[in-house]
């Protein structure tokens, strides 16, 4: 059984205000006619019309005390979850700008000063750790995050695979695609990490890439890729989806962004200027 919802207090004053005035005015207008009509039938029917008056203004009355304090409680409780969410976002914004942001950045200042032998052999790990920072800032009870990486960057027909740099919270499901230029479905991959900035869906059932393939069976129901590039070298793209719809907000998308493109800044650490300039080339041809 599904949990019920309490239904929102509106604030009836202006009505409750409205209906007071008129009672009071019939009430007081009754009341003045009991003087002026003369015993009988009709003064009975106006002393009754009369009570019926008033007893209407105190069910009112006490109708519009009840709505105000229902308000007021509403009002207080959304103040209080306001300020439970608000801390919550804090310390979230607390933990991925200290531990997650700032440690990468940490990282990539020490990469950027090793010699060229210890930079090939680091670039592995702080790929790594990329990845496990987008399972650790999703706010998906069930993430799955991956690099895939572009294995020669002067290749004509590049090939993308995630390999080991993959990670996910709470599944057993793993990525198994492999992405060749010119050949298969997806293709749209190629022009994400070329010349694209970000591809999100929050519904794959309603909504995926145009240039991408449609009849792929995929459990994931949101995803989000974030194309890896430094200036015209696209060294490849990192992706995560969730198995739930709606599973990135704003602020997930935001900080996988970040981590992308510190990625990219520590891919381009790793370059030297003969492997830059051979993979400037090959995106020219």
């Amino acid at each position: 059984m599904g949990v019920a919802q309490t239904k929102a207090v509106k604030d009836r004053a202006v009505g409750f205000n409205i209906a007071l005035t008129l009672l009071g005015v019939l009430t007081a207008a009754t009341t003045f006619a009991i003087s002026l009509v003369p015993l009988g039938n009709w003064l009975v029917g106006i002393r009754i019309l009369a009570g019926c008056f008033a007893v209407a203004t105190a069910v009112v009355g006490f109708l519009k005390f009840r709505n105000e304090r229902a308000f007021k409680q509403q009002q207080e409780e959304e103040r209080v979850s306001l300020d439970q969410a608000l801390s919550a976002e804090s310390r979230r914004t607390s933990l991925l700008i200290n531990g997650a942001m700032l440690g990468t950045a940490d990282k990539l200042r020490r990469l950027s000063m090793l010699d060229q032998p210890a930079k090939d052999a680091e670039i592995s790990g702080f790929r790594t750790s990329i990845v496990s920072k987008v399972c650790d800032l999703v706010q998906s009870e069930a993430p799955r995050a991956a690099y895939f990486h572009v294995q020669d960057l002067t290749a004509r027909s590049r090939v993308m695979r995630s390999g080991t740099y993959s990670d996910s919270r709470n599944r057993e499901d793993s990525f198994t695609s492999e992405f060749v230029e010119g050949r298969g479905g997806d293709q749209g991959v190629w022009n994400l990490i070329d010349s694209g900035d970000v591809e999100l869906s929050n519904d794959t059932d309603f909504k995926v890439p145009d240039s991408w393939d449609a009849t792929r069976d995929r459990q994931y129901k949101s995803f989000v890729s974030v194309a890896v590039r430094a200036e015209s070298v696209a060294f490849g793209m990192l992706t995560a989806n969730t198995l739930e719809a709606d599973g990135f907000s704003n602020s997930d998308v935001a900080s996988i962004k970040v981590l992308a493109h510190l990625l990219a800044a520590a891919e381009a650490t790793t370059m030297t200027p003969a492997r830059i300039a051979r993979a400037v080339q090959r995106q020219g041809l």
